[in-house]
């Protein structure tokens, strides 16, 4: 399975439909600057110019993720095998950090748009869309460290927000570091939520847009690029 080498000073995102593959770094090289011989005692004052050493991060997520709306609850069956009834659902996604120097800790940010007459539900009473004439959907990450099969919901779910400007970072996983590069440590993560029982058109269309951000598990600021190589953790193509 390839691995992606990435920046931890770099900004990164990912999108449901579809993800940009980037990652760069400039390492910091320190000048020597001049020299000079005193020829009697004297002071020197040097201006001594230190920059950030970006830590290396490397992960494995997938390059793309994918989403269906079941809103008749019909049974379908995802990507990996497994069969969902839920009104929204995804496959099961994994995060694998291969950093061995470090944990690393993703957060996410997470907000839908529809088309023309499509109602995105932000959370609270009306997290379930009722079975009215309104095409309205809700949408939630689900995350887990624990298993692949089930991941568990967050004590306070990660909700699709009504806009970017109304989304927030939320912490979605914290990874710890890997034994060894060949060993990661794994988080898991899948869509779900759900749709009203409306009649919907072939052509109605939703778009789920998930932003992860990576960093180490001890930093406050720094973030990484999201770069994947297209496979889930058991290296079957994402």
């Amino acid at each position: 399975m390839n691995k992606k080498f990435i920046s931890a000073i770099l900004a990164g995102a990912l999108s449901i439909s579809a993800m940009s593959i980037s990652a760069f770094a400039t390492a910091f090289t320190p000048s020597s600057g001049d020299t000079a011989d005193l020829e009697k005692a004297g002071a020197k004052t040097y201006a001594i110019q230190a920059g950030f050493q970006a830590p290396a991060i490397n992960v494995t997520i997938p390059s793309a993720v994918k989403a269906v709306l079941n809103p008749y609850k019909v049974k379908v069956e995802l990507e990996d095998g497994v069969t969902s009834e839920d009104g929204i659902t995804s496959p099961v996604y994994a995060i694998e950090n291969h950093t061995t120097d470090f944990g690393i800790k993703v957060s996410a940010t997470a907000w839908a748009t529809g088309t023309a007459d499509i109602t995105v539900v932000p959370g609270g009473s009306t997290s379930v869309p009722a079975e009215t004439s309104a095409k309205q959907v809700y949408a939630e990450v689900k995350a887990s460290v624990k298993t692949a099969t089930a991941p568990v919901s967050l004590d306070a779910p990660l909700v699709f927000q009504t806009s970017q400007d109304a989304a927030k970072a939320k912490n979605l996983l914290t990874l710890k570091a890997a034994t060894d590069a060949k060993n990661p440590e794994v988080g898991y993560f899948q869509i779900g939520g759900s749709v009203s029982k409306v009649t919907w058109a072939t052509t109605d269309k939703v778009t789920l847009n998930l932003i992860l951000d990576l960093q180490p598990a001890n930093a406050t600021d720094a973030s990484a690029t999201v770069v994947g190589d297209g496979k889930n953790a058991d290296g079957s193509d994402a």
